[in-house]
């Protein structure tokens, strides 16, 4: 009776968690399709707009290429200074970027024994607002609200004959920091610390609620741009299946290089992605499984075997469900590609699932030579 009860209350316990598997099998199949959709979408739209681009001989306009992707490439100069028109903090570069970080209550958990969490609290910079209401002792531990949103400025700006639209110039990374030294040493609020601007009492001791207000910037000079020619303002270009694209890099670059850069981030993004679904869909199964091996823990050698080669066995289904749902979701696009992804799923899967039948036929001759008389 007291192993009938035992069980039943370890398999009624494993029920939240057999339910959790299912949810997260279900959410990691949505999420392993809508990453295979994305990136096909991705490829697709990359390809057309490199079969359709014209590189420039040179920065004049060309009325021919209207509402055709270009790759211009050369000086990019701003017409007037970019400005943060709230601090009056200015310069001559194509993009400026204000990082705004506030001193703030961030709360940590740890897992303890029995299940429990326990919380500890520390105060930090931070250039996002953490959002103290969610903490587990929210009034002990409040920070204020945040002041200013960290955002970035655009002015208007040419190669030769060509204006950056808002759009492409916010595709320029602001890689120079923005020195203070010229600004006065108030500004509004805030002290001007030559590198930051700074809204407390004493920086070397900050407070809650203080803040430190940072610049960074694009500067003018040479560019590579692929874009759509709106007669002479470059825009994004939308492809057939509705993708908005438009590339910026620093220097004279060709399109080979950007597209073939652009093609493998996205295989990069993807493969990350993926195996992210898989190990989650990988945990489901894993879980699912251990429901069906609730009682196994209190049967000798049969348990200790069961629970050996349930990682096993959730690999395999893994393998095999995880391929199906990419191979699947890919079929329509690339047929034989998908076909290829199910045939090696299916091979790795065999070989997982050979081992773990020698795995456990070793467990087991070994389980019962060791309680032979």
């Amino acid at each position: 009776m007291g192993f009938l009860g035992t069980g039943f209350g370890r398999r009624r316990s494993s029920v939240p968690a057999t339910i959790f598997g299912f949810l997260f099998l279900f959410l990691s199949t949505i999420g392993l399709w809508l990453n295979e959709g994305r990136s096909v979408d991705q490829m697709d739209a990359l390809y057309e707009m490199q079969q359709a681009i014209v590189t420039l001989p040179d920065t004049k306009y060309q009325a021919d290429l209207d509402n055709k992707p270009i790759l211009i490439q050369g000086k990019v100069k701003a017409i007037s200074p970019v400005e943060d028109p709230e601090f009056k903090i200015s310069t001559n570069g194509l993009v400026l970027k204000r990082t705004v970080e506030m001193y703030q209550w961030k709360q940590m958990a740890r897992d303890e024994a029995r299940n429990e969490t326990s919380y500890s609290y520390k105060k930090e910079w931070s250039s996002e607002p953490i959002d103290s209401s969610n903490f587990k002792d929210p009034e002990a531990h409040y920070n204020p609200p945040f002041p200013y949103p960290n955002k970035s400025f655009t002015t208007e700006a040419k190669i030769g004959d060509y204006t950056l639209s808002n759009e492409v110039l916010n595709k320029i990374s602001t890689s120079k920091v923005l020195g203070l030294s010229s600004f006065p040493h108030k500004i509004n609020d805030a002290i001007n610390h030559k590198s930051f601007l700074f809204m407390g009492k004493d920086i070397t001791a900050p407070t809650l609620g203080d803040v430190k207000i940072s610049y960074k910037y694009a500067p003018e000079g040479d560019y590579s741009i692929a874009a759509k020619a709106s007669k002479q303002l470059l825009i994004n270009y939308t492809t057939e299946n509705n993708k908005s694209l438009s590339f910026v890099r620093n220097g004279i670059v060709s399109v080979s290089k950007i597209f073939n850069d652009e093609q493998s981030n996205n295989t990069a993004l993807t493969w990350a992605l993926r195996f992210a679904g898989l190990f989650v869909m990988f945990l489901s199964f894993f879980t699912m499984l251990r429901f069906f091996t609730a009682f196994s823990d209190y049967i000798p050698i049969v348990g200790p075997l069961l629970n050996g080669v349930n990682s096993i066995i959730a690999g395999v289904l893994t393998l095999i469900f995880g391929s199906l749902v990419i191979a699947i979701a890919w079929f329509s696009a690339r047929p034989m590609l998908s076909i290829s992804i199910l045939i090696i799923g299916g091979v790795v899967a065999f070989v997982l699932g050979k081992f773990a039948k020698k795995r456990k036929g070793a467990e087991t001759q070994s389980a019962s030579l060791e309680t032979s008389p």
